[in-house]
């Protein structure tokens, strides 16, 4: 009975410690058979500021080179943030291109929910893309999204059959949203709570065509900004989950 009683007792610790170190501000790693992705939420608040975002995240983030640490890296900052103390910084300086990637899995099925919140200095613009494929040298855009300084943006996809263009804040924090359904392929957009755009989720950016890499495998945020306009931006509060149980179907949008 000692035993027994011994067994639970380290079981149920061993629960506890497994639950306080799944932590709502740190990033959540689900490993399964096909696939280690990230799902869960990322608001930055358990790293050190002024660190490295690849090298915080241990890996979890990554850069478009993968060269965590570098000054294609972004930088944990407590200058501006929707969830305190942390959100990331994407500026332009010089002739360093900031590009930071979070892996999603390369999902080929399912319907996700995407989000993040952002706030765009006054003056400035900001840029960011989702990712059929994400290889350095073989990389698939599914779409990319620009955004201005006067507050006028627009997303690409496909070879310009769709070029859309939106309003967005500034100076203030806004959420921009992505709902993707793979299977019906399709996808769609929403900022500040305002749904913009459906679009065929396959289509593709940067003048591709669809693809066998048609499915979803990672978010990138770079310094570059709307032509005209120069990059300087925060990232806070992310979110990725899937739709599946929650009795969402974009195809009756």
């Amino acid at each position: 009975m000692k035993n027994i009683c011994s067994i639970v007792a380290c079981l149920l610790i061993s629960f506890t410690i497994l639950l306080s170190s799944c932590s709502k501000d740190d990033a959540a790693i689900i490993v399964d058979s096909n696939t280690t992705k990230f799902v869960g939420e990322e608001s930055f608040d358990a790293y050190n500021t002024g660190g490295f975002l690849g090298l915080e995240s241990n890996n979890v983030w990554t850069t478009w080179y993968n060269n965590p640490g570098s000054s294609e890296d972004a930088v944990v900052s407590n200058e501006v943030f929707r969830s305190s103390p942390n959100a990331i910084k994407i500026k332009s300086a010089g002739a360093d291109t900031i590009d930071v990637v979070l892996p999603l899995g390369n999902l080929s099925s399912g319907q996700w929910d995407l989000s993040f919140w952002m706030h765009i200095q006054q003056g400035h613009g900001a840029y960011f893309n989702v990712l059929h494929a994400f290889e350095p040298n073989a990389s698939n855009w599914a779409a990319q999204f620009w955004f201005s300084k006067i507050g006028h943006g627009h997303m690409t996809v496909g070879g310009g059959a769709l070029n859309h263009n939106f309003t967005h804040p500034r100076a203030t924090w806004f959420q921009v949203k992505i709902n993707i359904n793979i299977d019906e392929d399709l996808a769609l957009l929403s900022i500040d709570g305002e749904e913009i755009v459906h679009w065929k989720w396959s289509e593709g950016s940067m003048n591709q065509t669809p693809t066998s890499h048609s499915g979803l495998a990672a978010l990138s945020f770079i310094s570059a900004a709307k032509e005209g306009s120069n990059a300087y931006y925060y990232i806070d509060d992310i979110s990725f989950r899937s739709l599946e149980n929650d009795g969402i179907d974009l195809t009756s949008e």
